[in-house]
């Protein structure tokens, strides 16, 4: 069951995420999981909240689901989502509802960055997944096209990045091919616009790493494969013999 608090956000917004809410607790089988959303009006009204959740907010963050003993709760500062665009808010509740989906990570030591990232690539894989699964692409398509349409905007940025060996265009390189990789799950369901998205990337994708690049995101590849080949890539594309 889903239960929705308002915390000086507007009631469009409320009315919003109730409705959403009501649509995807059906298509997602929460109906048994104990599921609380808190909406935020501003990052400022959650202050005294959550000191700590503040912080990450005013970072440009939209959402953050916890785990508590008895139940999830989902944090939404409504600024922040007004800021990504209305067109991706199907997408993004979606997303966030399906990380009760997936089993609950305690809280790991990152060595770096990096592996931060790739951990959160491997979470979001399989939120896609069970989207995938239920034939939602239509909620992940404008995230994707939002995405892609930004990497493209900046592709001189990106590529001068993707080609350092370092750990900066170790990110870079991940961050860039990000969206491809959550577009795999929706091309293995046989998705025509996902395998499009994926061959954007690609064709963009600097000369040197796109033949390696395209074989990984092969779709003779399971999903698990493509995580390890992506973590052994970058191990060994950036950081071996430097």
């Amino acid at each position: 069951m889903i239960r929705v608090k308002n915390f000086n956000a507007s009631q469009d917004f409320v009315d919003f995420i109730r409705v959403e809410c009501g649509k995807l607790e059906d298509v997602l089988c929460l109906k048994e999981q104990n599921v609380s959303i808190y909406i935020f009006g501003k990052v400022d009204d959650l202050c005294d909240f959550s000191p700590e959740y503040c912080e990450v907010f005013r970072s440009g963050q939209s959402t953050i689901v916890s785990k508590s003993l008895k139940e999830y709760l989902l944090f939404l500062v409504q600024e922040n989502w007004e800021a990504r665009g209305r067109k991706l808010w199907k997408g993004m509740l979606a997303e966030s509802l399906c990380f009760t989906l997936i089993e609950n990570v305690k809280k790991e030591k990152f060595r770096n960055r990096l592996d931060f990232l790739m951990f959160k690539i491997k979470r979001f894989v399989k939120v896609h997944s069970i989207l995938a699964d239920l034939n939602l692409y239509d909620y992940s398509k404008p995230i994707l096209e939002d995405m892609i349409e930004w990497r493209i905007a900046n592709i001189r940025d990106f590529n001068r990045a993707m080609i350092l060996r370092n750990e900066t265009g170790a990110m870079m390189f991940l961050s860039y091919i990000y969206p491809a990789i959550i577009a795999l799950p929706y091309a293995r369901k046989g998705c025509e616009d996902a395998r499009k998205k994926i061959s954007i990337l690609i064709k963009y994708t600097p000369k040197i790493l796109r033949d390696k690049v395209a074989e990984m995101l092969s779709t003779r590849l399971s999903l698990e494969d493509v995580i390890v080949k992506l973590a052994d890539f970058v191990d060994n594309a950036y950081f071996v013999a430097l």
